[in-house]
């Protein structure tokens, strides 16, 4: 996940917008804080995630769910969906270098689908 803030030149004083690009699990506990001085856009590729945050989020009109993943170059990607969320990317597991690991099944992709980037 990669956050990031601004203020757009339309915002009152005291608003920013807070860019969360991976969203999969929501408005993090540290922004929740914050949740009236903020506007979430969260980007989330995952058509089943964005789905989850549009309903959890449903009461708040100033919340932007963008269902498309981010890349260089504009087509249609391969999503690693994994058994944890956190863990869904682009990029396959490497099973040598996580196999020390107790939580290394978490990393195990269960889906792959395709999605759009813009």
């Amino acid at each position: 996940m990669f956050e990031f803030l601004t203020a757009p030149e339309s915002a009152s004083i005291g608003q920013l917008t807070l860019v969360d690009i991976g969203a999969a699990g929501g408005l993090q506990r540290k922004w929740q804080r914050q949740r009236r001085r903020i506007r979430p856009v969260m980007v989330e590729p995952n058509p089943a995630e964005a789905a989850r945050l549009r309903a959890l989020m449903s009461s708040s009109a100033n919340m932007l769910v963008v269902e498309h993943g981010l890349a260089a170059v504009t087509g249609t990607y391969t999503l690693n969906l994994a058994q944890w969320p956190g863990c869904t990317s682009w990029l396959s597991a490497y099973p040598v270098v996580l196999a020390g690991y107790k939580i290394a099944s978490l990393d195990d992709t269960v889906q792959r689908i395709s999605i759009d980037c813009v």
